[in-house]
């Protein structure tokens, strides 16, 4: 796998950067996408800024994608002992039960993506792959017409 380019970074301003480039998409739909109070605007991690960045771009595009019109996207912030917790929960369609266990398959696409979207189904497989190589973890809760949240999980220092 290719290398990572490990810097320091701030966190909470790649996550800035993957919402001002979803802006448009979401405006258009009537989506709001709000961080949550309790998330630091300093959060000092070692990554590779343009893969961490692609990992929450992914997840907050597909967020927008699922949703339903006129409702919020929302972040938060949680943390441990040895990790920093970042959680986006959407509220949209869902994934069904039995499809669960498939989502970060290399290209496994949910039948409602396929019904309601262009893509190849790499993104969640990226992602992850993505977070491990970050010693990560990354997992999700999902209620089908309830919503979904993606938890990510990245090693303090």
């Amino acid at each position: 796998s290719e290398e990572l380019k490990l810097e320091n970074n701030n966190l909470r301003q790649i996550i800035d950067d993957s919402i001002t480039q979803f802006s448009i998409s979401a405006k258009e739909r009537g989506i709001g996408i709000k961080i949550e109070d309790s998330f630091p605007s300093e959060l000092s991690i070692l990554c590779d800024r343009p893969k961490i960045k692609r990992v929450f771009s992914n997840l907050i595009s597909n967020a927008i994608k699922y949703s339903e019109k006129g409702k919020e996207i929302n972040i938060f912030y949680g943390s441990n002992d040895k990790n920093h917790i970042i959680t986006i929960t959407d509220h949209g369609v869902g994934i069904p039960l039995d499809e669960q266990k498939s989502l970060f398959q290399e290209f496994y696409r949910t039948k409602k993506a396929l019904k309601m979207s262009y893509g190849v189904g790499l993104g969640l497989y990226y992602v992850k792959k993505v977070v491990e190589q970050h010693n990560g973890r990354i997992w999700f809760d999902s209620k089908e017409d309830v919503g979904t949240s993606f938890n990510i999980e990245l090693p303090k220092r």
